[in-house]
C-alpha cells in the first residue's frame, strides 16, 4: 500500500518553502511529480516531494552559479 497521500500544502512545510514555490515547481515539472486526482481533489504520493526537494537542489545550485537563464534582461 502506498504511504499517505499529501496536499502541496504538506509538501511545501516538509521542504520548507512558500507554498507558491512549491506550486511553481509542481507546475513547471508536472510530468515528474506523481499524482493522484485531479483539481481540488488532487494529492500528491510522498515521492512528489523528493522531486520537489530536488528541483529545489537544482534551483538553489544554479542561483549560487550566477545563471539567470529565463530571467528578465537587466536595463541600466
Amino acid at each position: 500500500m502506498p504511504g499517505k497521500l499529501l496536499t502541496i500544502a504538506e509538501i511545501a512545510k516538509q521542504l520548507d518553502i512558500p507554498e507558491s514555490t512549491a506550486r511553481f515547481y509542481r507546475d513547471r515539472f508536472e510530468a515528474f511529480v506523481p499524482s493522484v486526482g485531479e483539481g481540488r481533489k488532487k494529492r500528491y504520493l510522498p515521492e512528489a516531494a523528493e522531486v520537489l526537494r530536488f528541483m529545489r537542489k537544482l534551483q538553489t545550485q544554479r542561483n549560487r552559479n550566477g545563471d539567470r537563464r529565463g530571467s528578465k534582461p537587466h536595463v541600466s
